[in-house]
């Protein structure tokens, strides 16, 4: 029996994660950057994750087979800043529970969500 879980990225996922996007992101060679990841995922000036990245990773049996990325920030609404994210890099093809579950990890992480860009592999 499959067991699925959600965690943030560590550093260490990265070797095993970068496989994946060659794969998931074959046409954004950009993806498998350390450089380009680090500053889409972890040096963003509003974080919104106690992790090392604002980057999810869904494991089924200890491999990662999906993952959703995010990032933190501000926007004024009636009078007030406040904090929001959106979701990229969101795949979880073939994996619908698991797809929700890295919704559901990221919706605990901010208050104020938005969502882009539906397809077939959230």
């Amino acid at each position: 029996m499959s067991t699925q879980r959600v965690e943030l990225c560590q550093t260490g996922d990265l070797p095993e994660l970068f496989e994946r996007f060659a794969e998931w992101y074959r046409f954004n060679p950009r993806m498998r950057e350390r450089d380009y990841f680090d500053w889409q995922f972890r040096d963003a000036p509003t974080r919104l994750a106690d992790g090392e990245f604002d980057f999810l990773v869904l494991r089924e049996n200890d491999e990662i087979v999906g993952c959703l990325g995010f990032t933190g920030f501000e926007f004024r609404s009636d009078g007030a800043i406040n904090i929001g994210g959106w979701t990229h890099n969101w795949y979880a093809p073939d994996r619908r529970d698991g797809g929700l579950a890295l919704m559901f990890r990221f919706m605990e992480l901010v208050d104020n969500r938005f969502i882009f860009r539906f397809n077939e592999n959230t």
